[in-house]
């Protein structure tokens, strides 16, 4: 084992110079709406010199409204490109299934670059480069997951399975990449990761028949479902998972932050007994893996004393009454002041939006920033995008909290609108 680890090693290094040019020259090309083509042509381009045959798939509204799997989100959009690159096994045995390994080309608000601030959630230009979230994102990701099907292949390893690496447009739009590549006929029957509530698109909320109709479609294909719940898990949402809403259970959870409410870092991962069988077994036989930190004392005495808490408080009961009463209050404010598109959420995580075509806001538009900057300077801290503030408080916040952040998010709207 020893040998063939330092043989990957090696072989990663050799190509390590190769690799950081490919990646180098990718992040140049700015994602922005409208233009990612550049950037997803380039990559199938790449793809074919690795030995992988490309195919650019055209994502088309009237494909996809018609698919049960299909979530309107309000987000407008045109036709975008997405690129599934297909490594074909050499001799996959009949019952062989295929990976495949995802990662997409993000988007920066449009306009000049004098428009765009600093901040991770936008871009810049500086020395003639661009820099932001929408610059690198998972072009990083995409890049590793080449490469090192590349690099295996190179040492003589041969496939067992087709290997699909897809990169995607457009996954905040009712995820229209990844189901414009299962509509063309690319068959996803490894896993599916997803979040019951996706966070850093804008607290986006799926239809619960969305999350029905995928537990049903891994079912169908003997698809694992896997739900990150490192954000919606342990209360946040009113309940203990934000999987109790839609009644769907995955087969893998993987959750963190809530479980010791922040007094330790602490992640865990749940599965089903199906997914947990490989690695029982006598030793040589079963799927043997560990973690330095894995089961650390100290982290799961701080997550043991926060679950009994939690249970002996009824704090997920709090979360979801006094959750209630925020939404409301939101919902009153957004009343009031056009500027609000919208208010969506769940319990206790619950998202103040102010352009809906989150897709391709407004570049002009600032004002979930500038919200958030006006909040800050109040003594409230809201996690926020050009489009967005999200309204997280603690688990335990009273009524009396909630009056304040909403009198607090007044103000600061107020300022911002003046």
């Amino acid at each position: 084992m020893n040998a063939i680890i330092q043989k990957i090693s090696a072989q990663v290094d050799y190509l390590q110079d190769e690799m950081t040019a490919f990646l180098a020259r990718l992040v140049q090309f700015p994602s922005l709406p409208g233009k990612e083509q550049a950037a997803q042509h380039f990559y199938a381009e790449k793809l074919s010199t690795l030995g992988c045959a490309p195919e650019i798939l055209t994502s088309k509204r009237e494909e996809l409204e018609s698919h049960p799997a299909f979530c309107d989100d309000l987000v407008p959009f045109d036709e975008r490109l997405n690129v599934v690159g297909r490594w074909k096994a050499a001799s996959a045995k009949k019952d062989a299934r295929s990976l495949i390994l995802n990662g997409h080309m993000d988007v920066v608000p449009t306009g000049h670059e004098s428009l765009w601030s600093a901040s991770p959630w936008s871009g810049e230009v500086k020395d003639g480069k661009l820099y932001g979230r929408g610059s690198c994102d998972m072009k990083a990701g995409l890049t590793a997951n080449a490469f090192a099907v590349q690099a295996l292949q190179s040492m003589g390893f041969r496939l067992a399975a087709d290997v699909l690496l897809e990169s995607v447009i457009g996954e905040e739009s009712g995820g229209v990449g990844t189901l414009t590549t299962i509509v063309k006929g690319f068959k996803a029957d490894a896993a599916i990761i997803t979040e019951p509530i996706l966070m850093s698109a804008g607290v986006v909320v799926p239809p619960d028949r969305y999350m029905r109709a995928l537990r049903e479609v891994c079912d169908e294909h003997n698809i694992l479902l896997i739900f990150d719940e490192i954000i919606t898990g342990f209360g946040r949402t009113g309940k203990w998972f934000g999987a109790e809403y839609p009644g769907v259970w995955p087969d893998i959870f993987c959750c963190g932050k809530g479980v010791t409410g922040g007094y330790s870092p602490l992640s865990v991962v749940f599965m089903t007994d199906r997914v947990a069988e490989p690695f029982w077994g006598e030793p040589g036989e079963q799927f043997f893996a560990g973690h330095t930190y894995g089961g650390n004392p100290v982290a799961c005495a701080a997550g043991l004393a926060a679950l009994e808490y939690m249970q002996a408080y009824d704090v997920v009961g709090l979360a979801e009454r006094t959750g209630a009463y925020l939404r409301t209050r939101l919902q009153e404010l957004a009343a009031n002041h056009p500027s609000v598109a919208l208010v969506r959420g769940r319990g206790m995580l619950q998202a103040i939006v102010f352009d809906a075509n989150t897709h391709e806001p407004d570049p002009r538009r600032r004002i979930g920033l500038q919200v958030a900057l006006e909040a800050r300077r109040r003594g409230l801290l809201l996690r926020a995008a050009p489009w967005f503030v999200a309204v997280a408080p603690p688990l335990v916040a009273t009524r009396e909290d909630i009056d304040a952040i909403g009198k607090i998010l007044r103000d600061s709207l107020a300022a911002v609108t003046a």
